[in-house]
């Protein structure tokens, strides 16, 4: 009786190691997709001061009074600028003719309030404005102005 338990026993351990399921290896790839886009941001804005050429107030390149504003822009990548027309904040209001430009690589950006390419990396740009006031005299008093400065990452 031992000898048949001994026996079956040694069948359903063998029967079971022989008949056994194969085991099967798998493996999968898990893709990974992304973009990284591009940065661009102003490091330093510093403004400029409007000077009374006769005609106009203006900054250096367009005409010979005042001091140009500047502004510091990093873009990781190739990006845009666009120029707004100044906005007068204080003084006396003049109603004439106004324009404003940023020098990127030595050139204008123009026309205003159109986007014009921006290269990659950090870069100071001067910015200049002028404000007429349809011909007639600049009246003496405090004023101000605002150039609005849009940089978009492509």
């Amino acid at each position: 009786m031992m000898f048949r338990s001994l026996v079956a026993s040694a069948l359903m351990l063998a029967g079971g190691t022989l008949f056994a399921p194969k085991v099967l290896a798998e493996s999968v790839s898990v893709p990974f997709t992304g973009v990284v886009p591009g940065t661009c941001v102003f490091k330093a804005v510093t403004g400029g001061q409007v000077g009374d050429d006769g005609f106009a107030l203006v900054t250096p390149a367009f005409g010979p009074a005042g001091a140009s504003g500047q502004v510091e822009i990093d873009c990781t990548g190739p990006g845009s600028l666009t120029v707004g027309y100044p906005i007068q904040t204080g003084g006396p209001t003049l109603t004439g003719q106004r324009d404003a430009q940023v020098l990127v690589g030595g050139l204008p950006v123009n026309p205003i309030n159109s986007p014009s390419p921006l290269p990659p990396g950090m870069g100071i740009y001067p910015v200049d404005m002028r404000a007429e006031n349809n011909g007639g005299p600049i009246e003496p008093g405090a004023y101000s102005f605002e150039v609005n400065l849009t940089i978009t990452p492509f």
